[in-house]
């Protein structure tokens, strides 16, 4: 009756891991068709997709499921509002995505499922192997003390039939040595912290770069829209240049790319199209730009050498940073921030990760975040629609760090993918068995007005629990406009 239980129990889980497997392959499949074909209009036949399933199935999924069994999943994700069956006279009908398909993929909800009951099928041979062993020992220890106990009450054993002359009196055993048990370890000694540094457009700003948004759009040079020209008002241009005025930083650039993207509507083929071309322009010049300004600070700095320069908050912070021992760098700047560093630190020794490209890779992305709402005539808009877009380990790094420091960087909301998860995790109790202590956060930002903007956008990040970062985290934020440089002094960065 027992194993009959077992192996129903069993099959049940096999068959749940492949279900919800075969959901998440199947969302990856049309969103994989969408990404390369640029638009979420997208379909595909009924015969395709069962094919594309088949030549990426699993063992268990080959094993366990019948074709019919695998199509019935397919029609439940219909009947989920997952997808659509644009064709149902047809024996060979299209697939298209819903929005709400398209959501249950950018939440990776049907992937994060199929992910934890694979890894909960895979323990179960351990836990039972576990088992085992502890069995047998259990076994091996009695039988020990079973024999123990003969030997010490039964030393008259010469009386038995056959052993009259048997002594077994001088009988020794050799001594057994035992380690001692090491009780003294000590995690905060042993601990190597892992640090993380985040640079955002305040960095090349405190070190004199010019690199705001305001700047790019005076300079007559490089800014591409110039407004003696004639733009029709619906255009990118014309609401581009409506806007400048009341930008600052890249953030507000990003923001203005965003909104446009997601209220134009009703515009013709002709005029989506010269859209996305200024869209490359806009890029283009940009990185033109930047290249300027990043020659121009390497010249003022070859320049200055042997005079004395007064340190600034970004040259100190990354002085400091250089101290630690397990070390990771990510840059949000398009600058080449290790020909910068070059500049600050001789024999600069250091690996940067630029998340959004870079002037020397002539790979800039520029663009939105996926959490915000943008048309799908404007899909490219999305950073991570960007051909030249790259993975990289940034929301892991944040995740296992001990140290996070932050210089220069807006926290935006077109940025949130990146910190969404790690605040949300600081932000509550969190419990670290392995690793002593709090987890240590300083922002660097310049005055007292960026630091209301900064903790607004926080008080997002933590989902209205601002608080908790105090509470659960060593946190602190630090100014770096010259009248609150105190931290500068001291040999770390506190």
């Amino acid at each position: 009756g027992f194993g009959r239980f077992y192996k129903r129990e069993n099959n049940i889980r096999v068959f749940n891991s492949v279900k919800y497997y075969v959901i998440s392959l199947v969302l990856d499949i049309l969103v994989r068709r969408m990404v390369v074909r640029a638009s979420k209009d997208i379909e595909i036949s009924f015969a395709d997709l069962m094919k594309e399933i088949w030549e990426n199935s699993t063992f268990d999924m080959e094993w366990k499921l019948s074709a019919a069994r695998v199509e019935l999943i397919v029609a439940e994700m219909s009947w989920m509002n997952l997808i659509v069956n644009t064709g149902e006279t047809s024996k060979n009908p299209n697939i298209k995505l819903t929005e709400e398909g398209f959501a249950a993929y950018k939440d990776q909800r049907f992937h994060s499922i199929a992910a934890s009951l694979m890894e909960a099928k895979e323990s179960r041979p351990l836990a039972t192997i576990a088992i085992v062993v502890s069995f047998v020992t259990l076994i091996a220890t009695i039988i020990s003390i079973w024999c123990n106990y003969y030997l010490k009450h039964y030393t008259d054993i010469q009386k038995m039939d056959g052993f009259q002359h048997l002594d077994i009196s001088n009988l020794s055993i050799p001594p057994i040595e035992i380690p001692d048990i090491v009780t003294n370890v000590d995690p905060m000694k042993n601990h190597i912290p892992q640090s993380v540094l985040i640079l955002g457009n305040g960095f090349d700003l405190d070190l004199g770069i010019r690199t705001k948004y305001q700047q790019f759009a005076d300079d007559n040079d490089y800014w591409p829209f110039k407004e003696s020209n004639s733009f029709d008002e619906d255009s990118l241009p014309f609401f581009l240049n409506k806007h400048k005025s009341q930008v600052d930083t890249w953030f507000d650039l990003e923001e203005l790319l965003a909104c446009y993207a997601s209220e134009n509507k009703d515009l013709s083929k002709e005029k989506i199209r010269q859209v996305k071309q200024d869209f490359s322009i806009l890029s283009s010049a940009l990185k033109e730009y930047l290249i300027k300004q990043e020659e121009t600070f390497v010249e003022r700095m070859r320049n200055s050498m042997g005079h004395a320069r007064r340190m600034t908050a970004a040259h100190r912070v990354l002085q400091l940073f250089l101290k630690k021992r397990v070390r990771s760098i990510y840059t949000f700047n398009y600058t080449n921030t290790f020909r910068i560093a070059n500049q600050l630190i001789l024999n600069f020794e250091g690996v940067f990760n630029h998340v959004h490209g870079s002037t020397l890779d002539d790979n800039i992305i520029l663009g939105a975040g996926d959490q915000r709402q943008i048309k799908d005539d404007f899909f490219e808009f999305y950073k991570s629609a960007s051909p030249l877009y790259k993975s990289n380990n940034l929301v892991e790094d944040l995740n296992s760090a001990d140290e996070v420091y932050i210089f220069g960087h807006s926290l935006g909301k077109n940025d949130h993918d990146y910190f969404s998860e790690f605040f949300k995790m600081a932000s509550k109790t969190v419990h670290r068995p392995f690793v002593p202590g709090k987890i240590k956060v300083r922002i660097f930002t310049f005055d007292d007005k960026s630091e209301i903007e900064l903790k607004k956008q926080l008080m997002t990040l933590t989902e209205n629990h601002l608080i908790g970062l105090y509470a659960h985290c060593d946190f602190k934020i630090l100014k770096t406009d010259i009248k609150y440089q105190d931290w500068m002094t001291h040999d770390d960065i506190d």
